[in-house]
């Protein structure tokens, strides 16, 4: 996947936590897909070696939820919906925005590095 997927996915997730900037995606958490012309993409994020104290907290306060986001055509990425607290069971299966089909080839969004 091009590393152009996932910088754009993080600037989605930046601009609906305003504050937020210093973080990635942890290695091995990234989902992506296309499911009748609209693109979807599941990741956690981790803060960098910059990030801020508030920065540190809010992505703490976050935990490890899997973040889920779709993009339509020519559209941006939108960050659509988080994994709950605590995490269903059936991992993304349980996030209505992300199709079934995809879920299940993601193997549910429930494999960890």
């Amino acid at each position: 996947m091009p590393p152009e997927v996932k910088e754009a996915v993080a600037a989605a997730y930046r601009r609906a936590q305003p504050g937020l900037t210093h973080f990635v995606p942890v290695k091995g958490t990234f989902y992506y897909g296309e499911c009748g012309g609209v693109f979807h993409a599941g990741t956690s994020f981790t803060p960098t070696a910059d990030a801020a104290e508030g920065e540190l907290v809010q992505l703490q306060d976050a935990g490890g939820a899997e973040k889920y986001f779709t993009k339509s055509g020519g559209g941006v990425w939108t960050f659509v919906a988080s994994d709950g607290f605590p995490r269903d069971a059936r991992g993304c299966a349980a996030i209505p925005e992300i199709p079934a089909r995809l879920a299940e080839l993601w193997d549910n969004c429930l494999a960890r590095p």
